[in-house]
């Protein structure tokens, strides 16, 4: 794994601590993945381009006016993908504690020392993402994730005496 070609451990780790440290790192990057996506969702409620350089397209006047008329507003304004704010909490950032991720309400996650499957549990999620996509391309996601989670790793592999 690119653990140990970019962390260069002191010392031999057992199984044990192998898969402690491992687990460690793929919550952390969980954790700073679902960071990510949260500021691409807000960067884009209200038609801005996320930091991946993705926008979604306008409401059309028809749904503006029958947003505002309903009083679905966010902040006072109109804003896409913001409806009964369900879906909106979901993309909020969980917990990171004690190196675990603590998901909220409307996520789904499963960690394992060489997987992370992170999704929206919003019934309409899906509808939603094939037409606005909700969550940042996993590829460039993953990689944004591992460099925002790289400074809190190596300081917990320090403080275990490993670096």
């Amino acid at each position: 794994m690119a653990l140990e070609k970019t962390y260069k451990v002191i010392k031999k780790l057992t199984k044990v601590e192998d898969d402690e440290i491992r687990l460690y790192y793929n919550n952390l990057v969980l954790y700073h993945l679902v960071k990510i996506n949260n500021k691409a969702f807000m960067d884009k409620i209200f038609g801005d381009v996320d930091e991946f350089g993705k926008q979604w397209r306008p409401l059309k006047p028809i749904t503006i006016k029958q947003k505002k008329r309903k009083n679905q507003l966010y902040g006072g304004r109109v804003a896409i993908n913001i409806r009964t704010r369900a879906l909106r909490e979901a993309i909020k950032p969980g917990r990171f504690i004690n190196g675990r991720y603590i998901p909220r309400e409307g996520q789904f996650v499963e960690v394992t020392t060489t997987s992370i499957t992170f999704g929206i549990d919003i019934d309409y999620a899906e509808n939603v993402h094939s037409r606005r996509k909700i969550l940042v391309p996993s590829k460039e996601g993953i990689i944004a994730a591992k460099k925002s989670a790289a400074p809190q790793f190596e300081a917990y592999l320090r403080r275990r005496g490993l670096l």
